[in-house]
């Protein structure tokens, strides 16, 4: 019978290579390598969350030559990971999430004698903490947007983004992912992937350019409404008017659109366009498992883009993840990187550690302590204004702070993008919670769920050491 002979003088015979081919046209040089030395497909290794318990391995290992992308599946709640994690199919090979980005460390790892010894890669261990991630999906799984949480050291502890899909269902026999319409706009990850208008969470940067340019303690007289160069209105939510004595912790604690319309154009271009670069807002991020891009233009328009842009409407797009790093950064005064990989491990269950992920600031004293607690004082009064209350954390009772924004998509639609962002404990912020919601409602109307993952977060922080 026909043979093809390989490195090391292994013998293919040419039926059992037809198999082989499809799988190993879709491989990196160095998976190939792997494949050719092995004599035939390595297992994937499985992905773990920071506590050790298993998101992804195979469905039954006691027969390792049949074992195929099919049978590598999430072993958890599939909805609550698979556009997280992304999916491993016969037909459709890899795509999206930690699979794709991480396939040769989990296929090939170091290449080392543990790894050929036990026909595997290295396994990843993420930041997420699983029962958090379920817990938040549940939680949200009706919504259209994504939930970011963080620690002060940018893990990030939990990614959720909905409407989602089960990747386990994605296999051979499955209609064409492609074109199938149940699939449509599910395999973008709005966490982090499609980055939107921000709403009024981005008076979070507008606040930073006001204290720093020395306007935040002037008094404003707000009347409700105010105009561009070129007579454009721009209107408070609501129509609402607060009148005289309005500063800056007031107008983050009210959202007024008219207040900081007007002083960050006082303010200035030049100091927009340096704070805003100063937090990385506009072209992309790279991260440890993908980037995130946003966008900023104030320029055109006489003066009326800067004013829009002001309070998060315009040509501003940030992604939630994105918005997540400022509020740890304006909490903290360090602007750090978020990661979603703890650790690589050797295969074993005693596997020695190959990789481990250090926290990575990108920027240390972002804002100065005086612009810090102006901003502070703003979002706990927020918070407080939108019914949230204290949780008990490490025994003890704690406030949070927080900043909603509703963004107008297209005015005629109703459709909006909501936002609310926060930290807690609000007197030293560990935790950071973003959620987006792109529906008809409001902002605000996040601070319920916001309050139930304060208080599931807080009452299981030893999870999350």
């Amino acid at each position: 019978m026909l043979g093809i002979v390989l490195m090391l003088g292994i013998v293919y015979n040419s039926s059992v290579l037809s198999d082989v081919l499809p799988f190993f046209s879709r491989l990196s040089t160095a998976e190939k390598n792997a494949q050719i030395v092995l004599g035939g497909s390595r297992l994937r290794a499985p992905i773990l969350d920071r506590n050790g318990n298993v998101i992804t391995d195979y469905s039954d290992k006691t027969d390792n030559k049949t074992l195929n992308d099919d049978d590598y599946i999430i072993m958890r709640d599939p909805y609550a990971f698979s556009s997280l994690i992304g999916y491993s199919s016969t037909r459709y090979g890899i795509g999206g999430g930690i699979i794709s980005k991480f396939n040769s460390t989990l296929t090939v790892g170091t290449n080392s004698f543990l790894n050929i010894r036990n026909n595997t890669g290295n396994t990843v261990q993420l930041t997420i903490d699983a029962d958090l991630q379920e817990y938040v999906y549940n939680l949200t799984k009706d919504n259209k947007g994504a939930v970011v949480v963080t620690n002060a050291d940018g893990e990030i502890l939990c990614l959720v983004s909905t409407p989602t899909y089960n990747a386990n269902e994605i296999k051979a026999g499955e209609s064409d992912i492609f074109t199938d319409a149940k699939y449509e706009g599910l395999f973008y990850n709005n966490a982090y992937e499609y980055p939107r208008v921000p709403g009024s969470v981005f008076k979070l940067i507008s606040s930073v350019v006001i204290s720093e340019s020395g306007l935040s303690k002037v008094p404003y007289c707000d009347e409700g409404v105010t105009y561009t160069d070129s007579g454009f209105a721009i209107y408070n939510s609501s129509k609402a008017t607060l009148g005289t004595q309005v500063t800056l912790s007031k107008a983050i604690c009210y959202s007024i659109n008219t207040y900081f319309a007007d002083v960050v154009n006082t303010a200035g271009a030049h100091k927009f366009n340096e704070v805003a670069e100063r937090f990385l807002i506009g072209g992309r991020l790279p991260l440890d498992f993908a980037s995130i891009s946003s966008t900023f233009d104030i320029s055109g328009n006489g003066n009326g883009q800067l004013m829009a842009s002001a309070f998060g409407q315009g040509r501003t797009l940030l992604t939630p993840l994105h918005i997540n790093m400022i509020t740890s950064a304006v909490a903290t005064g360090n602007l750090v990187e978020p990661h979603l990989v703890r650790r690589i491990l050797e295969p074993g269950e005693d596997g020695k550690v190959v990789k481990t992920t250090k926290p990575k600031v990108l920027h240390s004293n972002i804002i100065s302590y005086e612009t810090a607690t102006e901003i502070h004082d703003g979002m706990v009064a927020a918070a407080n204004y939108y019914g949230l209350y204290d949780v008990n954390y490490k025994g003890e009772r704690c406030f949070i702070a927080a900043k909603t924004g509703t963004a107008e998509v297209r005015a005629d639609s109703g459709i909006t993008n909501n936002y609310i962002t926060a930290y807690f404990p609000e007197d030293n912020p560990q935790y950071f919670i973003t959620i987006m919601d792109i529906s008809e409602a409001y902002g605000s109307s996040l601070a319920v769920p916001l309050q139930s993952i304060c208080k599931y977060v807080a009452e299981n922080e030893e999870d999350f050491e």
